[in-house]
């Protein structure tokens, strides 16, 4: 069994091992690969404006953000895409053959990601902290607020390869202008100093999305591991969406068809009760 101690490296000053509660249980999970130390990547974003005026400009207007995120980072850094960042893009060194847990992070305030590293696979083993069945794979799909644990070998000529991401839009007829974000991974002795680049999904790639997302099942009788009950009494089926209601009177609502955008179950939206009940109703 792999510990903790040695399948953990601090690799600069304010990366720490994260989710400490489970992931010695992770380690017993992966210790067939042997994972030798542990790296994190977080993507984020730079913003220019107050995000709590976005927010509250949204509310107040019904419609998308007027404001969008001056650049999208990876462990604070925009990349070398961006002409303000390629002097200090992130980069971390690899040793060839060895084996890392990568924690994936989607710190950005409301935009899914696809996440991929050049001419390497990962095998995804947990997602929010729950253990996975083990899934190869050479894209990641990342909702905000969620994380993702990947196992990455170093098994590539020794070079440099670009870790990047970019948006994910599943709604129809948005189009897209953000730029990548990128890291870089470099091999010990490597021979090239030019990262080799990724190619990732179409922002609007859905049918990618479906198939990562549709592929992750629970690790059948890993640590905490609850089997789903095979009798039930009501099947019901639940949408989440984002739809549209009509803009109050004298407003000027800046939604698609000059409606308010609203959340909804099912095709239908909350409204707190206007009426004050005094007893009567009972």
């Amino acid at each position: 069994m792999i510990s903790l101690l040695s399948c953990c490296k601090l690799e600069s000053q304010g990366y720490q091992c994260m989710l400490l509660l489970y992931a010695t249980e992770l380690m017993q999970v992966v210790a067939a690969t042997g994972c030798s130390f542990e790296l994190a990547a977080m993507v984020g974003e730079w913003w220019n404006t107050n995000i709590i005026d976005v927010e509250n400009q949204m509310i107040e207007s019904g419609g998308p953000p007027l404001n969008s995120s001056a650049a999208f980072t990876i462990n604070g850094q925009p990349g070398d895409l961006y002409q303000c960042s390629s002097n200090s893009t992130y980069k971390v060194n690899v040793a060839r053959g060895k084996t890392y847990l990568l924690r994936i992070i989607n710190a950005a305030m409301n935009n899914q990601f696809f996440f991929k590293i050049a001419n390497h696979k990962m095998t995804v083993v947990a997602i929010d902290a729950t253990y996975t069945t083990p899934m190869v794979t050479d894209v990641i799909v990342i909702a905000p607020g969620q994380t993702i644990d990947a196992l990455l070998t170093a098994d590539q000529p020794a070079a440099s390869y670009y870790m990047a991401a970019h948006t994910y839009v599943s709604s129809e007829d948005v189009p897209d202008t953000t730029t990548s974000t990128t890291g870089i991974i470099v091999y010990e002795n490597a021979m090239s100093s030019t990262p080799q680049m990724p190619v990732l999904p179409a922002f609007n790639d859905t049918p990618t999305a479906y198939k990562f997302y549709s592929s992750l099942t629970a690790l059948v009788n890993a640590p905490h591991w609850v089997p789903v009950p095979l009798n039930v009494d009501e099947h019901m089926f639940v949408t989440v969406s984002l739809g549209l209601i009509p803009c109050e009177a004298g407003s000027n609502c800046t939604g698609p068809l000059q409606q308010r955008l609203a959340a909804s179950l099912n095709n239908a939206s909350f409204e707190f009760n206007t009426v004050v009940d005094d007893g009567s109703l009972c």
